[in-house]
């Protein structure tokens, strides 16, 4: 299993691409703690998210595919780093929650760190549609 969903600590942690991925520590968004509550915690696997939740809420809302691709979640990161600009999220926060690295720069990508608090409190500054 590549992803552990900690629900106490609104946490989850790792991924699927790389070897830093799958042990990244990210926090949940308030907004979509309930979602996450939804699923397995223990049974959690990302190809079976992707085909009985994501591709089926694509489908739903009718954005599926553009210009004939099929969105992919891995997509999601484009509308998130875009989101995370719209709404202010400090650029260190932001680079730690996609997981990037802050090459070329020795400062910020040795001295610059961020607690979970710190993380969650910018990841939260993205608003939703109700708010």
């Amino acid at each position: 299993r590549t992803v552990k969903i900690n629900l106490e600590d609104h946490t989850i942690l790792g991924g699927i691409k790389t070897k830093a991925s799958k042990v990244r520590l990210a926090p949940i968004h308030d907004k979509t703690y309930e979602f996450w509550c939804s699923f397995d915690q223990e049974a959690f696997v990302p190809k079976s998210f992707r085909e009985y939740r994501f591709y089926p809420l694509m489908e739903r809302i009718g954005f599926q595919y553009e210009n004939g691709k099929k969105h992919t979640p891995h997509d999601c990161r484009h509308t998130f780093s875009w989101l995370a600009d719209k709404y202010g999220v400090d650029e260190i926060c932001k680079h730690m929650l996609m997981g990037h690295k802050i090459r070329g720069d020795v400062e910020r990508s040795t001295y610059s760190h961020r607690t979970m608090d710190e993380l969650r409190e910018s990841l939260n500054k993205i608003k939703t549609p109700e708010d």
